[in-house]
């Protein structure tokens, strides 16, 4: 199977790559995953910029749903499913197109410069973006369209969120909770309605579509139940993933072997992003939140 020029530019990437380039790529993939995210992603929620990090948040489960979904429908493959002189640097399972490192990497960049819109951060942004893209491609794990396309759709996913949100941001924020909810469901159920075989995906991309889904519905429902808009002290992000990371070993554990998986994991997933949505109102119910939904400093 001939990719055309851009396994040739893999292949002249892979042919200059020196032990140097290692340390920068593994931390791009490293940033680019789950972990990251469940890391970082509650400091700026919970800690930093509310309205950022829910925006981030919604938005990066959305792109996560995305792409798995189109990994799924177009099954195309990454480079060294075509070549054997491709070396990998790191193992990557499922399709390639588009890359998803990239496109979470080009979200974040545009959800920072539509909040700031200052040159600085569309320049730190267009070299995050950058980097990630580069970073897929010499590490053999992406095609050069894979990331372009993935560049493409996280810069449109985030100018639709924030279309959204000035649209009917203020709309949503008034509606009451159990609408807020059911509107929640629906949104996650018409997701899997737009793409059924999300229920279904190979082997591979069996952890993200559920995984995302769930998350998202568990925020959804979260906000809707504690719509805490309040910055928690510091110190409430350790405290916090200490019980994320609790609630999730523990729902693996005792969930492990019940079956049928994907509706477990989306479960378990659930329950996650519904703790995430809890910490800053168990923060401000217990008055230990500054009252301004403003960054720190």
């Amino acid at each position: 199977m001939d990719t055309g020029w851009g396994l040739t530019v893999v292949l002249w990437l892979q042919a200059q790559r020196n032990p140097l380039w290692e340390p920068p790529l593994l931390l791009l993939h490293w940033l680019g995953g789950e972990s990251a995210v469940l890391l970082l992603l509650p400091a700026v929620w919970w800690c930093w910029h509310p309205a950022l990090g829910r925006r981030l948040t919604v938005g990066l489960l959305a792109s996560f749903w995305l792409n798995a979904a189109l990994k799924t429908a177009l099954h195309l493959p990454r480079p060294f499913h075509v070549s054997a002189a491709v070396h990998e640097l790191f193992v990557e399972r499922g399709p390639g197109l588009p890359s998803g490192h990239t496109q979470s990497a080009a979200l974040l960049a545009t959800l920072l410069w539509l909040t700031w819109r200052r040159p600085e951060v569309a320049a730190g942004g267009l070299l995050l973006t950058g980097a990630m893209a580069f970073s897929r491609v010499a590490a053999g794990v992406h095609l050069p369209g894979d990331v372009l396309l993935g560049a493409a759709l996280g810069v449109l996913l985030a100018l639709l969120l924030d279309w959204a949100e000035r649209r009917g941001g203020s709309r949503w924020e008034a509606l009451p909770a159990p609408r807020r909810a059911l509107l929640g469901t629906a949104a996650v159920g018409l997701a899997l309605l737009l793409f059924p075989g999300l229920l279904t995906p190979p082997e591979q991309l069996r952890s993200a579509a559920p995984a995302a889904l769930g998350t998202l519905w568990g925020v959804l429902l979260g906000r809707s139940a504690w719509p805490a808009a309040a910055r928690c002290a510091w110190w409430w992000w350790p405290l916090g993933l200490l019980g994320a990371l609790a609630l999730r070993a523990g729902l693996s554990a005792l969930l492990a072997d019940c079956q049928p998986d994907l509706l477990w994991r989306f479960a378990r997933y659930a329950l996650l992003g519904a703790w995430l949505a809890a910490v800053p109102a168990l923060a401000q119910r217990r008055r230990l939140a500054p009252p301004a939904d403003t960054p720190a400093g």
